[in-house]
């Protein structure tokens, strides 16, 4: 199986986990905020800390994100390309964000599928630069007993989100069997699900999750020649074979040069490239979800069951970009329509600053951008 180096020296345990008490989410996020702030309204009405939401739709504006690319830095394995904002609103296809909390705040990592006026597109979407332009429904499951916090990673050198378990607060109608969980690189996700599943009882599971993975290997045969890539699980399930845990996951990957693929996974030749971050629900709690009429949430009821299989069985599709590979920390054209640059100003890259100007210096402004934590 293919194996990508880091600089920093593996950590001894190659995944995580971190049981806790799991609500059904279900809300929407309000015009005029950005995504990661209207996400942190939801989840601070649910009154959880940390978990996952899915995108079936929605539209966007501003609409900012980046794509894997190589490092012109060799403390890195993996970087990020330009940031990219397409003119005009963006529809998201579907898309999964991972909510955890960096520096006492909600933060987001999401990955997922849109279509802007060029064409589809996928990658990492920037949520603190963009902004819901409609009214976006959004489920998941979050969690008021742990979460995912971000921390410095020695062996990667990247900053990344850890599952780590944190006091009950006591707040809504939880759900036991459930799991945050992480796997570190090298591993292949699918016999890293299992083993995860294994340690924690669960004879069968729904899967969710975005993370890396270095190049990918498809069950009908295709593969994808990148060992950066983005990756979104589309359905993600656990069953019991002759006993033992056996998972099957179907996704979508997009590669270095912005070629959009997606099938199931071939178990056992799919190593991780930088982390893969995961939420683990027992089949049996999902069945009580769902049967459920009560949802902690701004909203109305439950979240549905499961991603569906029925979608499983996909085509898969291509495009390339003609953007530049951006090395870190270096100044990068955005594709937009009102000629701003962006320019990568920070130390670590999970956060680095963003300079945010429109051609003159008067008019710049800094903020505190999220362009990593791309999960490579």
């Amino acid at each position: 199986m293919r194996r990508i180096h880091h600089s920093g020296s593996p950590a001894p345990e190659r995944v995580a986990a971190v049981a806790g008490s799991g609500i059904p989410l279900r809300f929407v996020l309000q015009p005029g905020r950005t995504v990661d702030e209207a996400v942190a309204e939801g989840m601070r009405a649910a009154g959880c800390i940390g978990g996952f939401v899915t995108f079936q739709g929605g539209r966007c504006e501003p609409f900012r994100y980046v794509m894997p690319a190589a490092s012109a830095d060799p403390r890195y394995a993996a970087w990020y390309s330009e940031t990219y904002e397409p003119a005009g609103p963006v529809d998201v296809t579907r898309a999964c964000a991972i909510v955890g909390i960096r520096d006492g705040k909600t933060f987001l990592h999401c990955h997922g599928l849109w279509d802007t006026a060029d064409g589809p597109r996928a990658g990492h979407m920037l949520a603190p630069f963009t902004g819901v332009a409609e009214p976006i429904e959004v489920t998941g499951i979050g969690f008021t007993d742990a979460t995912f916090e971000a921390m410095p990673d020695a062996e990667t050198n990247f900053t990344l989100f850890e599952p780590v378990p944190t006091a009950r607060d006591g707040h809504g109608t939880a759900q036991s069997r459930m799991l945050l969980a992480k796997v570190r690189p090298n591993e292949d996700i699918d016999l890293a699900v299992e083993e995860i599943c294994r340690r924690q009882g669960l004879a069968a599971a729904n899967v969710y999750g975005i993370g890396s993975l270095n190049g990918v290997r498809f069950a009908d045969g295709r593969k994808v020649d990148s060992y950066a890539t983005e990756v979104l699980i589309r359905s993600g399930r656990v069953s019991s074979i002759d006993g033992r845990p056996q998972s099957k996951l179907v996704i979508d990957v997009v590669d270095m040069d912005g070629g959009i693929h997606s099938g199931e996974l071939l178990r056992g030749d799919n190593p991780v490239c930088v982390t893969f971050e995961l939420v683990i629900e027992a089949a049996s709690a999902s069945n009580r979800r769902t049967s459920s009429s009560r949802v902690v949430s701004m909203g109305a009821c439950g979240v549905g069951e499961g991603l569906s299989e029925a979608g499983s069985r996909v085509l898969s599709g291509h495009w390339t970009s003609r953007g530049k590979i951006a090395k870190p920390w270096a100044t990068a054209s955005m594709a937009s329509s009102r000629s701003e640059r962006v320019e990568l100003r920070g130390s670590t890259p999970l956060a680095p600053a963003f300079r945010i100007s429109s051609g003159s210096a008067e008019s710049s402004r800094t903020m505190i951008g999220t362009p990593s934590q791309t999960g490579r």
